[in-house]
């Protein structure tokens, strides 16, 4: 686990768990709950939150 997902661990479960990437990845989900998405689908899809 990174830096950047250990501190969304402590965040309670009523909250959406986001982590901006800038990779050319896919959307994924890791186990804590938390979706990866790259920067570019982040910017671009007005419902990239929505997922």
């Amino acid at each position: 686990m990174g830096p950047e997902q250990a501190s969304l661990v402590k965040v309670s479960d009523y909250f959406k768990k986001i982590i901006v990437v800038y990779s050319h990845s896919p959307l994924w989900r890791n186990k804590q709950g938390a979706t990866i998405m790259n920067i570019f689908d982040f910017l671009l899809d007005e419902n990239s939150l929505d997922r």
